[in-house]
């Protein structure tokens, strides 16, 4: 087998890799919308408000850190699949076929700064904010309304 042909394989294992941690990020963003919806259209009539908000809240945030740990996940494979091209180019055969990914954990962001990058925070958080502002409003309107009734 041929260097050249051996690098395409070894670049498709990785990006195998990469390509089904990005899936399953996706598919935990839908399971989000659809658990949440789920709970609004089938518990929002008959349970408290503020539990049925601290639920989603729950829920949001256990998907925001599944989500931050596939995206770190995904940074490491993709600075291994470049650490690899690098590599073969200069004719380092070094831990050929290997999906370590311990060697990047350095290099990629921690688990904090990657929880509030731009991609998760804008979609988790926005949520979260969200049922949290209007969690705010339904409390303040219910005391605004018994304050004017007494």
């Amino acid at each position: 087998m041929e260097n050249e042909e051996k690098l395409h394989k070894e670049i498709d294992l990785v990006q195998g890799c990469i390509n089904r941690i990005s899936n399953n990020s996706f598919l935990l963003k839908g399971w989000t919308i659809s658990i949440n919806g789920v709970i609004l259209a089938l518990f929002s009539e008959n349970i408290n408000k503020f539990f049925i908000g601290s639920i989603i809240m729950m829920i949001t945030f256990i998907f925001w850190c599944l989500d931050t740990y596939y995206l770190r996940l995904e940074r490491m494979f993709r600075r291994l699949y470049d650490w690899k091209l690098e590599a073969r180019k200069k004719g380092n055969e070094e831990k050929f076929y290997s999906l370590d990914i311990e060697d990047f954990k350095n290099e990629v962001d921690g688990v904090i700064k990657t929880m509030f990058s731009k991609t998760l925070f804008l979609f988790y958080g926005f949520i979260i904010i969200l049922v949290f502002v209007i969690l705010i409003f339904y409390y303040f309107s219910n005391n605004f309304f018994i304050i004017v009734i007494n």
